[in-house]
This record gives C-alpha cells, sequence and structure tokens, in this order.
C-alpha cells in the first residue's frame, strides 16, 4: 500500500512535468507545483499513520485536478487513493462512492494501468467488507487477484494486500485457519518492504496475531 503510493508518486509527477512543459503561464505552473506537493504530502502522512491529514491532502489535490480538468485516469487513481485512506480511517461508505466513481471514469475513459484497475477492485473490496458485505467483498478481492495474476504479480504487495483482505473475511468468518494461511503469506511480502513499525504491517500483525489468540497458539 505505501510501495503503491511511492510508484504512483512518481509516475503522478511525470503527468505533472508534462502539463508544466504545455503550460504556457505562471498561474498554470504554480498549479501544477501545488498539486505535485499535495500528492507527496498524502504519501508522507499516509506512511506516518496520519490518516485525517493524508485524507485532507487528497481532496484539496482532488478538487484542483477536477478545476483544471486533469487526465480522467489520473483522476481515477486519486479517487482510489482517497478511498484507500477512508478505509483505513473509518468511512468505508465514501469508500465505496469514490471506488465507484472512479470505475465509471475508467468505464468511458479507459486507462493504461491495469494495476490501477486491480488496486480498485481492492479497495472497494475494503469497502465493502468493512460494512459487512463480505460476500461482494471476496468477489472483490479475488477479481484483484485474478487481474495481478494475469500481468505476473502475484509475489508483489499488491496481491499481499487482496490476501490480507480475504483473510479478514475469513477471520470474520470463523474460519481461522484459512485466515492465519493467507496471513502468513502475505506478512512476509510486507516485511520486504517495511518493518513492523509501519502503520500497514503493524495492522495486518496485528490481525494476524489475533486469529493466532482465537485458535490457541
Amino acid at each position: 500500500m505505501y510501495l503503491w503510493f511511492s510508484m504512483r508518486a512518481i509516475s503522478f509527477i511525470l503527468v505533472l512535468l508534462s502539463a508544466t512543459v504545455i503550460a504556457q503561464d505562471d498561474a498554470s505552473e504554480r498549479i501544477m507545483r501545488t498539486m505535485s506537493s499535495l500528492n507527496q504530502q498524502a504519501a508522507q502522512s499516509q506512511n506516518e499513520g496520519n490518516y485525517a491529514a493524508a485524507i485532507e491532502s487528497r481532496r484539496q489535490l482532488i478538487s484542483l485536478m477536477e478545476t483544471v480538468r486533469f487526465p480522467q485516469s489520473q483522476l481515477a487513481q486519486q479517487l482510489s487513493n482517497l478511498a484507500s485512506l477512508l478505509n483505513l480511517n473509518g468511512n468505508p461508505s465514501e469508500a465505496q462512492a469514490l471506488c465507484e466513481r472512479a470505475l465509471q471514469i475508467l468505464e468511458e475513459y479507459p486507462t493504461d494501468d491495469p494495476v490501477l484497475v486491480a488496486v480498485l477492485q481492492g479497495n472497494m473490496g475494503n469497502a465493502l467488507r468493512l460494512q459487512g458485505d463480505l460476500v461482494g467483498a471476496r468477489q472483490r478481492f479475488e477479481t484483484e487477484l485474478s487481474l495481478l495474476s494475469d500481468l505476473g504479480m502475484t509475489e508483489t504487495h499488491f496481491a499481499a494486500s487482496a490476501k490480507d483482505g480475504i483473510g479478514a473475511i475469513e477471520a470474520q468468518s470463523g474460519n481461522l485457519e484459512a485466515a492465519k494461511a493467507l496471513y502468513e503469506e502475505a506478512i512476509p511480502v510486507f516485511l520486504e518492504i517495511s518493518d513492523e513499525s509501519h502503520p500497514t504491517t503493524a495492522k495486518i500483525i496485528k490481525e494476524y496475531q489475533l486469529v493466532l489468540q482465537r485458535i490457541g497458539n
């Protein structure tokens, strides 16, 4: 999740740089620089676990993107990013609405970034799971994994995030051994790109430990 933001931050900045070159006045260039700054602030705040600050930065960024009519696929990406934050901050209903909007945008303006589509499915899965729709959530996570498998990305943290989501569903459903196995597949992947102090990794490890306690290990 955090590496997703690092990778996407680079992509986003490249788009901004291209737009800045095209811009013909100082006002346009200032807007582009502000957008780049907001994107970086949001990523940093999320990695620090300051979700409220990250959400505010994403909201401001999206507002600017809508004002200057930024490329729609990039807008969909930022809506997905904001949805992820809202899930983490306990507002899955708004996250679901943002995912639905992003999916509608991508239907009208298809993206050449299949990872964006996969991660968007995962963010929708988390929003549904947090609202109690475990069947719908599982379908979304399985779609995410299928898309990532087609891309040869089953060993990435994107896939690990989906396994974490399904693991949480299994735990909520009382299938503790299945949940344990999924967490044990996901956690090493996250530990390859962070340590246990990172908010996302810490959350997953805590969920795993709770499953172990319920099993009696």
